[in-house]
This record gives structure tokens, sequence and C-alpha cells, in this order.
């Protein structure tokens, strides 16, 4: 399935929500659908986007990992069941995002899987380019910074799988006001 793009999410009117008619697929063995899927989820939450989804997950370190992004209308599969309850009652804007400045990156981390919510400034030149190819799904052997997308990878700011990566952490479009409402 082809999902919207971060542009073409950009240019939906308020309030739109988009049902995606096919069950997403969360498999690390179909990696490209994985982090496809990953994207677009994330993209939705940066944008504002309502989505109604449904899926399938057999592993719960990708369900953990996706807790900052839109949850599903029902468990991603029977062993997820008691994890998909906290997904929907926790969920909620700007609790994993990050804010782009000239050469750094500041990623905030208000997710349940720390005790504290974290925030890290980033300005190493090649994380903060391999960051921001991963707006988009890349293969990580053919991007110019392999070494830097598996170090963001094994930090958890990017989803590995099947030697393609994603950026976890959504970009807001704009800084909301109040700024204290994320």
């Amino acid at each position: 399935m082809r999902y919207p793009s971060r542009p073409e999410l950009l240019r939906l009117p308020p309030g739109h929500v988009i049902d995606v008619p096919e069950e997403i697929r969360l498999d690390p063995g179909h990696p490209e659908e994985l982090l496809e899927a990953v994207r677009f989820l994330r993209d939705c939450a940066a944008c504002g986007t309502s989505v109604r989804w449904t899926g399938r997950c057999s592993d719960p370190s990708v369900a953990n990992a996706l807790t900052h992004v839109p949850p599903p209308l029902a468990p991603l599969g029977a062993e997820l069941g008691e994890q998909f309850g906290g997904w929907r009652t926790a969920y909620k804007k700007g609790v994993y995002f990050l804010r782009k400045g000239p050469g750094f990156r500041i990623v905030h981390d208000r997710r349940s899987l720390h005790r504290k919510p974290l925030r890290m400034v980033i300005t190493d030149e090649r994380l903060v380019d391999a960051l921001e190819a991963g707006q988009a799904v890349i293969d990580i052997e053919r991007s110019p910074l392999p070494a830097a997308v598996r170090h963001l990878a094994e930090a958890g700011l990017m989803m590995a799988a099947g030697g393609y990566a994603v950026t976890l952490p959504y970009r807001l479009p704009a800084w909301p006001i109040p700024a204290y409402s994320v």
C-alpha cells in the first residue's frame, strides 16, 4: 500500500481523518513495509492528522517503539493486548519529537519507556544528517552514513530492520501555542 507523504499530509484540511483500509503488518520480516508504515504513522502524528488503522505485530519491541504515534483501533495481536491498552490510554501528542536547528537537533522523549523525560541535543554533523535522511525509509548500506544510522538505531532514535531504517521521533511542522502543551 502507498501511504501519503508528509507534504501530502500537510496539505490536508484540519480535522481530516485517514482510514487505512488494509491491515498494517508491523513485521520485521517485511522491513520495507514495516518501516514505510512507521514513517506514515510518525508523519501523521507530526502533522496532527488523525488516522484509523488496524494491524498485526508479533514483536513487542516494535510496538514498544511506536507508543508516540497514533495507536491502532484494536490490539496488534493476542500477546500484545495488555500493551495495547497502555498505548491507547497513554497516547498524546508531543511525547517523542525533535526540533530542527541550524546544525543541531533537540530530541524530546517523554515516552513511558523512561523513568523521567529525556532531552538530547545532537550536534554531530553525521548524526544530524542521518536523522534527516531517516525522514524517509533509507537503505542503511547505501546511505552515506551507515555507521551513524546504526548508532542512532542502537540508541532508539531510528528503527532498523532488514538493512533499512527510519527516524522514530517526529518533527513538528510548527511549534505549538502554548509551547508547554508538548
